[in-house]
């Protein structure tokens, strides 16, 4: 436990301080962790040494700390995961309360502030948006929004934009949080995600239940990628914030319920629309049951004479499969079979049929004299002399 202190002195005239409210850099003796409030950065003894510029890697801090004396439980693995950034979450007076921190593994872990140190649990502390303090100093009932990680509200802020959040991530919106942002219209800005539209479903209803004036905005999502969200239209779009409240604007003048977005955003469209639609004159392989496009699903009890519909329907029927087809050339068969025991062989779509090339020698199929005549033209093309994809046995 004395690891820290043995290779910094000069950082432990206050050990075990607890974070402070400006930035700072802290340090745990009691778990060999450290983290710097100004950088948002922290760990291990290893990734101090790093910082503190006395190695380049963890190999040479190792040996550091051996040529200084210091001794430590397996220097090679430490305790936590290097963090990649932390946010701290303060009451009215600007005391921590909590904190969530994401490591570089890509996990999150959230801590509460107890008398004076940073414990593995948020249990019964009190629920406050991120960033309160700005909410508190603004007295400018501009638009507040809310978006759904700590990262994109750091964002929004350095380009002058009122912004919080729950911890947590989506769906950890609490009613408690409503009394913070009353009397303010917010924006809800979700992730490009079925997790982000719930999220923000659920926040918008927690407002309304407050009477609280909110919508969501979507606007920003087109050319996002799956799960993309304000941080990465920013980089997309060079940091425009104009642009961005410009979308904001647009989205605000024409409020859409929750149900019309997320139809909206996944291309769904209502009974209301598709009947407001116009399309062109359908096409029928059978006048007015079979139509040209999609599938046509034909359903019944059974005995109830679906299959002789079928063949009354169908202008040609395929009476067997011939087995020369399937014989592998070491047999003497089809030349055409694949290792696999298939035949190489080709699809074309007429009017009013599927053709298929095949190298049968047998024609296994029945029409009527009506149907030969409309393809009168493929019968020539591949029943007059021999055609390339023929077998000759």
């Amino acid at each position: 436990a004395a690891c820290l202190s043995a290779a910094f002195p000069s950082l432990m005239t206050r050990p075990n301080m607890p974070p402070p409210t400006c930035c700072s850099l802290s340090v745990n003796l009691k778990n060999n962790i450290w983290f710097d409030h100004e950088q948002h950065v922290g760990g291990g003894i290893l990734d101090l040494v790093i910082k503190e510029g006395k190695a380049a890697d963890r190999q040479a801090a190792a040996k550091y700390l051996e040529e200084q004396g210091v001794m430590a439980n397996d220097l090679s693995a430490p305790r936590s995961p290097p963090i990649l950034r932390a946010h701290i979450y303060r009451d009215h007076n600007g005391e921590p309360i909590k904190k969530a921190i994401k490591y570089k593994n890509g996990k999150w872990r959230q801590f509460g502030f107890f008398d004076g140190d940073w414990k593995p649990t948020v249990k019964n502390l009190p629920q406050v948006p991120y960033m309160l303090e700005e909410l508190q100093e603004d007295n400018q009932d501009r638009i507040v929004f809310i978006f759904e990680g700590e990262k994109d509200v750091d964002r929004a802020i350095k380009f002058g934009l009122l912004a919080t959040c729950n911890a947590g991530g989506a769906g950890n919106w609490k009613p408690e949080l409503n009394k913070y942002i009353e009397k303010r219209t917010v924006c809800i800005v979700p992730d490009n995600d079925t997790a982000g539209f719930d999220h923000a479903d659920k926040v918008l209803k927690s407002l309304a239940e407050d009477k609280i004036d909110a919508f969501i905005l979507t606007s920003h999502l087109e050319g996002l990628q799956d799960k993309g969200d304000f941080s990465d239209w920013m980089d997309q779009h060079g940091n425009d914030i104009d642009a961005f409240l410009a979308l904001m604007q647009h989205d605000k003048e024409k409020q859409k319920s929750t149900d019309e977005l997320y139809l909206e955003q996944f291309g769904i469209k209502n009974a209301n629309a598709l009947l407001g639609m116009t399309f062109d004159p359908l096409q029928f392989y059978y006048d007015g049951i079979i139509p040209a496009v999609g599938l046509t699903l034909l359903a019944g009890l059974p005995k109830t004479g679906k299959s002789w519909l079928a063949l009354n329907f169908a202008e040609y029927v395929s009476f067997y499969d011939h087995p020369d087809k399937y014989l592998s050339p070491q047999f003497g068969g089809n030349k055409y079979i694949t290792d696999q025991g298939v035949e190489n062989t080709g699809i074309f779509r007429t009017e009013n049929s599927h053709w298929k090339y095949t190298n049968s020698t047998t024609c296994t199929f029945a029409t009527t004299a009506k149907v030969i005549r409309q393809d009168q033209k493929i019968w020539k093309a591949f029943c007059a002399g021999n055609h390339p994809h023929d077998f000759q046995s």
